[in-house]
């Protein structure tokens, strides 16, 4: 008989680890972000990967992505370049579908390292995710926190937000969700620069540049869509 649990409880965890592997090492030397929105593991240690960057430097691509690649095919878009092919993995996907963890994409490979999250059921298969990928890689920054049914969607609409802000870097991501969370855009606006200069050690001018270029940065993504 089928069982419905309107109340269940799910936790969402994120972890990051440091890389150089064939996508990290193409994003870092092509200054782009690589998003992987599809990967299926494959049999010894192998997965297919599909991923995507708006970086148009395809000699380098195919210099570094060949390192770990088996075999991979480029294509180039419109706005974006596509990446398709099978490598080398490094036991993450393995880690967190053997454990009863579902895969969240998109996954983000950015200059020495990679970004990854995951849905589970149960609070200590987290522990049993990290402490697998730990054996083989070192993990940078972890993370986890409750979920309720309809805390999904939201979910959802965060990693998509990802894809919006892959490009930005590490200080305009800080700043622009800093300033968003805190006011900046509101009207009347409830925070300052002047807030922000204490709370970043910027200069004003310093500051309005990266959330300048942020803003730039995510319109383009959103406009040239359409």
């Amino acid at each position: 008989m089928c069982q419905y649990n309107n109340d269940l409880q799910m936790y969402r965890s994120s972890f990051t680890i440091k890389s150089n592997c064939g996508l990290s090492t193409a994003a870092k030397e092509v200054g782009a972000a690589i998003v992987s929105v599809y990967v299926y593991p494959m049999s010894d240690g192998k997965n297919f990967v599909f991923s995507f960057t708006t970086s148009s430097d395809i000699d380098a691509l195919r210099h570094y992505l060949s390192s770990d690649f088996l075999n991979y095919k480029i294509y180039r878009g419109k706005n974006v370049v596509f990446i398709q092919g099978i490598k080398q993995g490094h036991g993450m996907i393995n880690s967190i579908i053997s454990s009863g963890g579902v895969p969240l994409f998109p996954f983000v490979a950015r200059g020495g390292t990679e970004s990854f999250d995951f849905i589970t059921y149960r609070r200590h298969l987290i522990d049993e995710v990290i402490d697998s990928v730990s054996k083989h890689n070192e993990i940078a920054f972890s993370s986890y926190d409750s979920l309720r049914n309809d805390d999904i969607l939201s979910v959802l609409g965060r990693k998509n937000s990802v894809i919006l802000t892959k490009d930005l870097t590490d200080i305009e991501r800080r700043v622009i969700r800093k300033a968003y969370r805190s006011g900046y855009f509101s009207w009347p606006r409830d925070y300052r620069l002047d807030l922000m200069v204490s709370d970043f050690s910027l200069s004003k001018p310093t500051l309005l540049y990266h959330i300048r270029n942020a803003e730039r940065k995510i319109l383009s993504m959103i406009m040239d869509q359409n």
